[in-house]
């Protein structure tokens, strides 16, 4: 597949995100420790959306990371230092 068709073929974006949310999801319940699996499937959940929209994929894969970063932080952040006390 050439990139140019990769580019336009928005239902393989759709898959792709699918699955990388399966994934994240499979992983998280393996690694109990952190919830970092979780932020990256609401993410892909999100970039699916995108793609849904029929968006470029250069714009998605960047919702990707910068909604997976967002969540990344506020958990390290905030969600541990709530239970710290």
């Amino acid at each position: 597949m050439e990139i140019k068709t990769f580019l336009e073929a928005y239902h393989t974006h759709i898959f792709i995100w699918l699955g990388l949310a399966f994934l994240a999801i499979i992983l998280e319940t393996f690694v109990r420790k952190h919830v970092i699996g979780l932020w990256f499937a609401v993410s892909a959940a999100f970039s699916m959306l995108l793609a849904l929209m029929h968006l470029k994929f250069t714009i998605q894969f960047i919702a990707f990371f910068v909604v997976s970063v967002i969540f990344i932080l506020i958990d390290e952040l905030y969600f541990k230092k709530i239970s710290k006390g």
